[in-house]
C-alpha cells in the first residue's frame, strides 16, 4: 500500500535505492547476473514505517511465500487484539 506521505515515500525510495546499490555493487557476479537477482528477490522484501523505514525481510508462512502487505497488518492486529 502506498502512502500519501511525502516522508515515507521518500525514506523508502532511498532504502531501496541503497538496498539495490548492495546487489549492484557486487563484484563476485556480472551486473546482469547482480540486476537479475535483485529483480527475483526484490518482492520478498519491504520498508514502512513499522521497518523505521527500512528494506526489511517480508515474514513468510510454512509453505516459503512472502506476505503481502495485508496479510502483514492483519496479523499485526490480531496480536494486537491478544494482548
Amino acid at each position: 500500500m502506498k502512502s500519501n506521505s511525502p516522508f515515507q515515500q521518500n525514506s523508502c525510495a532511498k532504502a531501496r535505492k541503497e538496498f539495490k546499490a548492495g546487489y549492484m555493487n557486487r563484484t563476485n557476479k556480472t551486473p546482469e547476473e547482480n540486476l537479475a537477482e535483485y529483480n527475483a528477490e526484490k518482492n520478498e522484501f519491504h520498508c514502512n514505517k513499522d521497518t523505521n523505514f527500512k528494506m526489511k525481510l517480508r515474514p513468510s508462512g510454512d509453505d516459503d511465500i512472502p506476505h503481502t502487505d495485508k496479510q502483514i497488518r492483519k496479523a499485526k492486529k490480531e496480536k494486537k487484539k491478544e494482548s
